[in-house]
């Protein structure tokens, strides 16, 4: 899976829905070192071997880009019954996956800043693309990210790290 993975970087060494491809995406980045990890990596060496990825993830995100990312896909089927359609929609809310990504290699200023951003584009007690649209899913991985800052962060940070974050 390692070896696969890092062989299915975009031309920029970065990942996105298609090995080789030219469009990269933070959250697939995040989701193949996610991946790496899981095959063994440590999050220091992460942090060591994809720092250029790192920064564009955090670049990425600073500048408001990939706020949601979407792939649909509709077919068209047919069988002896007749004709049947179907439509594939994924869709990825990047904030989340961005603060846990930060949690994991220990930038505790920008996971709080994530966090931070998360909580303001809540509406009316959930999230999605928009306050006309609040979906499930995206509730889940918001809560899930701020649970994971409460956990992960908030009973070891100081109050400078939470003030220079909230700044």
């Amino acid at each position: 899976i390692k070896s696969w993975l890092l062989s299915a970087r975009t031309i920029r060494n970065r990942w996105g829905q298609t090995p080789g491809s030219n469009e990269d995406t933070p959250v697939h980045t995040i989701f193949a070192l996610f991946t790496l990890n899981a095959c063994g990596i440590s999050w220091k060496e992460i942090k060591v071997e994809f720092q250029k990825e790192i920064n564009w993830i955090k670049k990425t995100y600073k500048e408001r880009e990939y706020v949601y990312e979407e792939m649909q896909f509709e077919y068209d089927n047919s069988d002896e019954y007749g004709k049947k359609y179907g439509r594939l929609r994924l869709r990825h809310f990047t904030l989340p996956a961005v603060g846990n990504f930060f949690i994991q290699i220990d930038k505790v200023q920008d996971a709080l800043i994530v966090a931070r951003d998360i909580l303001s584009q809540q509406f009316s007690g959930g999230w999605g693309p928009s306050k006309d649209e609040l979906t499930m899913w995206a509730t889940q991985q918001a809560l899930e990210l701020v649970e994971g800052v409460r956990i992960n962060i908030l009973p070891d940070i100081n109050n400078f790290q939470y003030l220079s974050a909230r700044l």
